[in-house]
């Protein structure tokens, strides 16, 4: 080997990329390798080029945990806020005699409940709960979000009443229903019409001896069923059904020679009845909006 300077063989670390003669030391995984054959690239590992000089030691012994520092100083106070505006006093009346629980009831429509907390450290009890339910019930005006039925008069002020923007699917719908029933079996998407009967069944727009309804009450039949039995019909308002011919936006649209079904195609053939029930809003969607106009080719 040749004479290094003890300073000059020290390499530190080792490094991949460095080149190595004899006699250098390195430190690689904590044990300290010489160099015994000039070498770039090849790990001290490998006995070939290196030779082990000092092996890495055993981890000594997790030392005793230090004292715990002083605690800082607490932060100064930040300032009270300003005292709100008070609310104008409600008119309070017990919901049950006694209890913890009152409703202040100046809008009926919207009651305010408010609580106390009792002796036994219960703010509501089930009984008073239960209490409760029964006075929202009877004060409030509101229809359910899930449906109900709604008693007295609906004044709408200057705003008004949207229909569902996007359909969802085939058999989907938004507007005004009525309920009726069945003269035969009916799909929902059916064209019927109001019979004499009292009964909805399918429209047939041609006058060929079998010609039904082309000219009396229409709907769209949005709850499927069967003789006698309750339906639904749409009478104004936007609807989706896999029964609907391909729509153009804009287009009207016709009772059809086929019961219950429509076309985009004004009829032109001899007694065949002319009747617009709607127009295309979309390429699936139909605003059903009946005309009360017939017209029956001679």
């Amino acid at each position: 080997m040749a004479n290094k300077l003890w300073s000059s063989v020290q390499k530190g670390t080792y490094d991949a990329g460095t080149d190595y003669t004899i006699g250098d030391f390195v430190v690689y995984n904590g044990s300290s390798y010489t160099c015994i054959a000039d070498t770039t690239g090849n790990l001290p590992t490998n006995i070939t080029y290196w030779a082990l000089v000092v092996s890495k030691g055993a981890t000594g012994a997790t030392g005793a945990t230090g004292a715990t520092g002083a605690t800082g100083a607490t932060g100064a106070t930040g300032a009270t806020g300003a005292n709100g505006t008070n609310g104008t006093d409600g008119v309070m009346a017990s919901v049950v005699a006694g209890t913890n629980i009152a409703v202040d009831s100046t809008d009926p429509a919207n009651p305010v409940v408010s609580l106390s907390q009792g002796a036994d450290d219960n703010f509501v009890t089930a009984a008073q709960l239960a209490a409760l339910h029964g006075v929202n019930d009877a004060n409030s005006s509101s229809l359910a979000l899930a449906g109900g039925t709604m008693t007295g008069d609906i004044q709408l002020g200057e705003t008004d009443i949207k229909l569902d923007a996007v359909l969802s699917g085939d058999e989907t719908w938004s507007g005004v229903v009525i309920a009726g029933t069945a003269g035969a079996t009916l799909t929902v998407g059916q064209v019927c019409y109001l019979a004499t009967s009292g009964k909805w069944l399918p429209v047939d727009g041609i006058l060929d001896g079998t010609d039904t309804g082309f000219n009396k009450e229409l709907g769209m039949c949005v709850l499927a069923s069967t003789d006698t039995n309750p339906t639904e019909m749409l009478k104004y308002g936007k609807i989706r059904s896999a029964l609907l011919p391909t729509l153009t936006v804009g287009a009207s649209v016709y009772l059809s020679d086929t019961a219950g079904t429509l076309v985009v195609a004004q009829p032109s053939t001899t007694n065949f009845a002319i009747r617009i029930v709607g127009y295309a809003i979309t390429a699936e969607d139909l605003m059903f909006n009946p005309s009360n106009d017939v017209i029956v080719h001679a």
